[in-house]
């Protein structure tokens, strides 16, 4: 049976499913829910595959930048990811910016983030961009070719090769790691997760051509 045949027949054995595929095992698991997406190293190089080819990368750059962030606990680094964070996405010439509403951008620009900002300093922007990847990037995602390529490796019993995480910044990876460890931790306590809202806004960005940067050191 070639892949064709293997995927027609899945798809209508799962036709009254909202997902046009859903294998089994690993990648399965992303197409449950995009917090099994983004809490899995591979799973969320190739979505941030997906939302280069997008032009809205940014918005994963800087997700990842705020989960890494609330996870520091050191004083100094806390306030110098922050800066980092406003620089990157939040200020007037930001090279990514982040496309969140216009009162929480202003108050996070303007308050500056004092001397010593707490782990939820951007805790309301980061619930915006979570809620447009995961109501907007996230159902294309499922549908587009990087994703069925996942499903036909997975069905055909090839391996999900790590190795082509090399492309990834290692902050990207270090980001997904450090989810993998503590995600459940930061959700019971207040963290970004499936049941908080938040805004949707659009998401522009760069183009894919040259190599974009990552997330901010």
């Amino acid at each position: 049976m070639t892949d064709s045949q293997s995927l027609d027949r899945l798809s209508i054995q799962t036709q009254d499913d909202d997902l046009h595929l859903r294998p089994r095992g690993r990648v399965a698991d992303w197409a449950k829910d995009v917090d099994n997406l983004l809490s899995d190293k591979y799973g969320l190089y190739k979505f941030t595959e997906f939302l280069r080819q997008e032009f809205s990368h940014e918005n994963i750059y800087f997700w990842c930048a705020c989960e890494k962030f609330r996870l520091l606990e050191r004083d100094e680094e806390r306030l110098q990811a922050a800066r980092n964070i406003l620089a990157r996405h939040l200020e007037p010439g930001a090279v990514d910016p982040v496309n969140i509403d216009a009162a929480t951008s202003l108050k996070l620009v303007t308050d500056r983030l004092g001397d010593c900002p707490d782990a939820d300093t951007f805790l309301s922007a980061q619930t915006q961009i979570y809620n447009l990847m995961r109501f907007d990037s996230y159902p294309r995602f499922l549908k587009s070719s990087l994703y069925t390529d996942c499903v036909r490796r997975e069905m055909t019993g090839a391996s999900l090769n790590d190795c082509e995480l090399i492309s990834l910044d290692e902050e990207s990876q270090a980001a997904a790691a450090r989810l993998l460890a503590g995600r459940h931790s930061a959700m019971a306590h207040g963290g970004i997760g499936k049941g908080q809202s938040g805004a949707a806004g659009g998401g522009g960005g760069k183009g894919r051509g040259a190599a974009a940067p990552g997330p901010p050191r």
